[in-house]
């Protein structure tokens, strides 16, 4: 399923600007909750403020020391914030 299909899916308003841009109707916290309850969904864990401090690779996906608790996973992104650009890097681990 496209972007554009899980907008419809969730009933958002949406319209098109120049060259194709598409802006909610209504607001983009809109997308924001789309996002959120596609995780719930899909049984995703979101951790904020999260230091992994080991990584190991399994059989069944990934095994992760984080804060000082083991957490296993079958797939893992990692996304960090620069703070002097306010950029985001987001990788999956491919081990």
């Amino acid at each position: 399923m496209g972007f554009i299909e899980l907008v419809q899916k969730h009933h958002i308003a949406y319209h098109e600007k120049t060259l194709g841009q598409l802006f909610c109707d209504d607001s983009a916290q809109q997308i924001v909750d789309l996002l959120l309850a596609e995780c719930h969904e899909g049984k995703v864990s979101i951790r904020l403020r999260s230091e992994v401090t080991q990584i190991e690779k399994t059989a069944e996906g990934f095994t992760l020391l984080v804060g000082g608790k083991t957490i296993t996973a079958s797939s893992v992104v990692d996304c960090q914030r620069r703070t002097f650009n306010a950029r985001f890097r987001c990788h999956p681990f491919w081990l």
